[in-house]
């Protein structure tokens, strides 16, 4: 009888063992503070985080080479380049503002005829917000001839975004996370929205000096600043921790979720549709759509 009872539970364990690997396995999530990673990528530490903008020098200079080099940039660049593109937008921006004037005194109390008009209007106030952001990047590359244009701003955060995500990609494969969570404090706007508007250029925040994570790259003691290196790199690791920073890394404030992780989205969709009755053609198309979104987005 002993013998018996012995080996049902031999059996028992040898069933269950699969059952329990699995589980063990199914539970190996990951996650990674991703406004750290990128506040830590070394272009990063050319980046003016008040006028938001990368200086145009290399890594590894010593604080007078950098302040030399920063000079010179400044010293060479055409000061008044962009000036004839923005005497033009300024001129073109007086002649919408001269239509919309006309066209706001042909508006009636009567609809009849108005909506043709509301659509011009419409049509000229985006051509403004246009020629406004177009006309605040020229002003800010005039100002700021030593830091990167915002257009190529906006290509490298967004190259320091990709090689990020794609570095914890292959970790997370490699470690074979089945899901990995954003642990980064999560801000309402940031990049890459921030970006998209002519007049965020030159309005960043100040109290980030990036030659504290700079010098670090130069292999040089700042004698300055006697810290040692995971001193300082704690202190910048502390400034770029801010939620006012963190809208300015080049990293989205979405989604919670990074990879993995079995999405039921289109389960609740077609649950809620049938609670409300909704033809079955309807939900047929819905549930379609949001299996080919979330197929096309699935980290």
């Amino acid at each position: 009888m002993k013998h018996f009872a012995s080996l049902l539970i031999a059996i028992f364990s040898l069933f269950i063992s699969p059952i329990h690997a699995e589980s063990q396995r199914m539970e190996k999530i990951g996650k990674v503070n991703l406004g750290l990673a990128v506040s830590l990528h070394p272009r990063m530490s050319l980046f003016n985080f008040q006028h938001l903008g990368f200086y145009r020098v290399p890594l590894g200079l010593s604080p007078t080479e950098f302040d030399a080099a920063v000079a010179k940039g400044i010293a060479s660049s055409p000061p008044s380049s962009p000036a004839p593109r923005i005497d033009d937008l300024n001129s073109k921006l007086s002649e919408i503002a001269e239509k919309k004037q006309l066209l706001f005194q042909k508006l009636t109390a009567s609809e009849s005829g108005n909506a043709a008009i509301r659509q011009q209007l419409s049509d000229l106030a985006r051509q403004t917000r246009e020629f406004c952001d177009e006309r605040s990047e020229l002003e800010f590359a005039m100002a700021h001839p030593e830091l990167t244009a915002p257009d190529e701003t906006r290509k490298v955060l967004a190259e320091i975004e990709r090689e990020v995500m794609g570095i914890l990609n292959e970790i997370a494969k490699g470690k074979k996370y089945d899901l990995v969570l954003n642990s980064t404090i999560p801000v309402p706007f940031g990049f890459p929205l921030t970006y998209h508007s002519g007049n965020t250029f030159g309005k960043g925040v100040s109290g980030v000096d990036q030659q504290l994570f700079y010098a670090l790259f130069a292999g040089q003691d700042d004698p300055m600043n006697p810290q040692t290196p995971d001193e300082r790199f704690s202190r910048w690791i502390q400034l770029t921790n801010h939620p006012d920073v963190q809208a300015f890394l080049p990293i989205k404030p979405w989604p919670l979720v990074i990879r993995g992780g079995e999405d039921f989205t289109k389960d609740v969709v077609e649950k809620l549709y049938a609670r409300n009755r909704i033809p079955a053609e309807i939900m047929a198309a819905v549930s379609s759509a949001v299996a080919g979104f979330v197929s096309a987005n699935p980290e």
